[in-house]
């Protein structure tokens, strides 16, 4: 997945400086090691398509400009303490793959959603995962898994994200 991940951050626009990633869609590698890329905006989404120039793996992301916080979804009382991601461990991760976010290399940094997912991916691996984010992970906030069938939804004190295994 480091490849796709990689191959998205060459790319990096300074336009899209502050924005969040609202999904994620992965592919295992398929074989075809043809480079891709695509970035289509529509208002105010970003989709950015890309293949990993080694792997072959397939990486889509849709971002969007951050708007007034909702309130989530509370956590359920049976979801289990799964990890927290300290702010050095944030700035690292998004330095060693070249995500240039600025929301990833604050004082309380934002967790980048490709570390999130990497980590999901680690816990329960899939040929194919999607993930739909719906609240931002801040470094030091404990995050709370639930698995549900295929779905594993991610929550703080509310939902913020649901990834589901394909």
């Amino acid at each position: 997945m480091k490849d796709a991940v990689k191959a998205i951050c060459r790319i990096w626009r300074p336009e899209w400086q502050g924005m969040l990633m609202g999904r994620l869609t992965y592919k295992k590698g398929n074989g075809e090691n043809k480079a891709y890329e695509e970035i289509i905006r529509d208002g105010k989404l970003l989709r950015v398509a890309v293949r990993g120039r080694e792997s072959g793996e397939f990486l889509e992301l849709i971002l969007s400009k951050p708007s007034a916080p909702k309130e989530g979804e509370k956590r359920p009382d049976e979801a289990a303490f799964w990890k927290s991601f300290s702010a050095d461990e944030v700035r690292a991760y998004s330095k060693a793959l070249g995500d240039h976010n600025e929301i990833h290399y604050t004082e309380k940094p934002v967790v980048s959603g490709f570390q999130i997912f990497e980590s999901v991916m680690e816990e329960y691996p899939s040929d194919g995962m999607k993930i739909s984010f719906h609240h931002p992970v801040f470094s030091g906030e404990e995050v709370y898994l639930m698995e549900k069938d295929q779905k594993i939804e991610g929550y703080t004190d509310q939902l913020c994200f649901v990834a589901v295994r394909s």
